[in-house]
């Protein structure tokens, strides 16, 4: 099994061929708006270390997201990535970086929503996701505003 060295959210990112990366707002965890609202796109940023024994296969990272009462969200995000880079001395392990964006992420509800993120489809991780209203007092880091919509 892969092991995380880095999950995280944020508002946005970018990365390289050399396994660098480039975020803004990193630990992004906080949506404020008015439900139900679609979350604006977001980026999602893992690091994954692989031994010797994980070379020679592709793998799959996955996550879906619960509401606070663990209703499913419709959306789940799945990437399939080819054999992992060979590391650069024979038997040692070696890492690689995944940058995607998240969009069409919707929240019904208010409250705690939890991400789940597989590897191969195995649970390695938990992403809590905080939703209050608009009008919630101060937003901190880690927060993205959604506009109320205009009414016509």
């Amino acid at each position: 099994m892969p092991e995380v060295a880095l999950l995280f959210f944020a508002e946005a990112a970018t990365g390289s061929p050399q396994g660098t990366v480039s975020a803004l707002n990193l630990d992004l965890h906080k949506f404020h708006g008015k439900v139900p609202f679609v979350a604006d796109p977001f980026a999602f940023v893992a690091k994954l270390i692989f031994g010797p024994e994980e070379l020679d296969r592709e793998h799959k990272l996955h996550f879906h997201t619960t509401d606070p009462d663990s209703e499913p969200t419709p959306l789940v995000y799945e990437v399939s990535f080819g054999k992992p880079p060979p590391p650069t001395e024979p038997g040692n392990r070696t890492g690689a970086t995944i940058v995607g964006t998240i969009q069409g992420l919707e929240f019904k509800k208010y409250g705690k929503h939890t991400t789940r993120v597989y590897v191969n489809d195995q649970l390695v991780r938990e992403i809590r996701i905080s939703v209050k209203p608009l009008d919630a007092p101060e937003l901190p880091p880690g927060t993205i505003a959604i506009p109320e919509p205009e009414d016509d």
